[in-house]
């Protein structure tokens, strides 16, 4: 099944007006990590909602930049309600700005070379041993 970037983002909006205090919907605004587990969770509170979009909208909600520099300052993490769940185990902070700048040049790319566009091209971020840290596709930045 194909998920379409119009049911990503219309499932980011519901979890936004669903869960107010742990979602954001607007890109720019500060972002608040979530609990490890809140799939789980959010699966049990929205059982109408596909599996599968509610994984493709978390994962595409889990890349924002406002997201991960909240990874980055340490933030603690929250629950459905918005309630402090855990303090989570964080990424480190170095991996953590190397996939923001990876989005950041997928995003460039994007804009200067729209040839690039729909085929499969990827920023791979890897650390000094060469293990992957992160792979972000130019077309879905």
């Amino acid at each position: 099944m194909t998920i379409s970037n119009d049911q990503i983002a219309a499932a980011i909006a519901r979890l936004a007006a669903d869960f107010p205090r742990t979602f954001t919907l607007e890109k720019h605004l500060p972002h608040r990590p979530l609990k490890v587990g809140v799939a789980a969770d959010l699966r049990a509170a929205l059982p109408d909602l596909p599996r599968a979009v509610l994984g493709r909208a978390l994962a595409a909600y889990t890349k924002r930049i406002m997201y991960l520099q909240a990874l980055t300052a340490r933030a603690p993490r929250v629950d459905l309600a918005g309630i402090v769940a855990d303090h989570g185990v964080h990424d480190l902070a170095d991996e953590i700005a190397a996939q923001i700048e990876a989005i950041r040049l997928a995003r460039s790319l994007r804009e200067t070379r729209p040839e690039l566009a729909g085929r499969n091209c990827s920023i791979r971020v890897v650390d000094e041993h060469g293990r992957a840290l992160c792979i972000i596709p130019v077309d879905s930045i």
